[in-house]
């Protein structure tokens, strides 16, 4: 039996799966409150008035956080989930000669490396949600970032003499 030279054994590729599923995890409760801020659903000069200059710019480096260590565990993602699969492709290859039941051994073989795939693939999918919903979070800031500059007032005491210096008469 030859087996890609990624795979180091059963037990090392589940704990290189649960690396990858603890990253993720990781990776949402960390980012999840950029998703919360619900940023794209803002409606109104209000609204994005009463956001904190300091909590959007943190949110936005946090964006940017997120989409660096995403590109790392894609990739570390991607890496595993082939070796894995090559793995369960070379167990279909086999002949196992000196068993009485060989096609259920090799069944039982596949099968539990499939299950392992599905196991971090749906995880996986979780957070490639979470990527999007960052990215779609991240461009809306950065447009609010814009309107807030353009049309919110930086203290209260610019828009108190604004009011006391009008015209009473309308004038």
């Amino acid at each position: 039996m030859t087996l890609d030279r990624c795979y180091r054994g059963h037990d090392h590729l589940i704990c290189v799966f649960d690396a990858l599923i603890t990253e993720a995890k990781s990776l949402s409760n960390s980012y999840s409150p950029i998703v919360d801020a619900k940023y794209p659903d803002f409606n109104s000069v209000e609204s994005i008035c009463q956001i904190k200059p300091d909590a959007l710019a943190s949110h936005m480096s946090g964006a940017d956080d997120f989409a660096k260590r995403f590109a790392g565990l894609k990739s570390k993602y991607e890496s595993a989930s082939k070796c894995a699969s090559n793995v369960k492709q070379a167990f279909r290859d086999v002949v196992l000669s000196d068993m009485t039941q060989p096609p259920e051994i090799l069944k039982s073989m596949t099968d539990t490396i499939e299950a392992d795939i599905t196991r971090v693939s749906d995880v996986e999918n979780q957070t490639v949600d979470l990527a999007a919903k960052v990215e779609a979070a991240k461009k809306a800031m950065k447009t609010l970032e814009k309107i807030h500059h353009a049309m919110c007032v930086k203290d209260k005491a610019t828009v108190i003499g604004r009011t006391s210096n009008a015209d009473p008469a309308g004038h």
